[in-house]
């Protein structure tokens, strides 16, 4: 199964990650030029981040490397790009919701149940005393 890459992979070149093998490193293209290749910028903590959607957003976002190389209305239409784990979050948070509404119908029905159920318990004892109180009286 081949992963499609997220709107920001085009603003990073992607190494291998020597510390987790699952998740590739990406490499700001902005810093690699601004240091002058590569080798130089995958050295520097600053220049790179695991290769994550909202990780790469929020690296571009504080970049001053990227901000310089690009004018401000193309980085606000750069950082303004969707971010498909946002909208995963969010169905996941939608359907949550519809859940606790169902419970919550759930919950309330059945302490109706057994509110019904022990009223009528209830009436039935008293019910049960009084005829063993007439018929004593007998």
């Amino acid at each position: 199964m081949i992963r499609q890459q997220h709107n920001f992979r085009p603003y990073y070149t992607l190494i291998k990650n020597p510390n987790n093998s699952t998740n590739a490193l990406a490499v700001c293209n902005y810093c690699i030029t601004k240091h002058g290749g590569i080798g130089a910028a995958q050295i520097k903590p600053e220049c790179y981040t695991v290769n994550r959607t909202r990780l790469c957003r929020s690296y571009l976002a504080k970049c001053s490397n990227f901000r310089e190389y690009v004018d401000d209305d193309e980085v606000q239409e750069i950082l303004a790009l969707l971010v498909p784990e946002d909208n995963k979050k969010k169905r996941k948070e939608l359907n949550k919701d519809d859940k606790n509404d169902d419970s919550t119908e759930e919950n309330n029905f059945s302490k109706r149940r057994r509110l019904s159920t022990s009223s009528s318990i209830t009436q039935l004892s008293s019910f049960s005393h009084q005829s063993s109180i007439i018929n004593f009286y007998r």
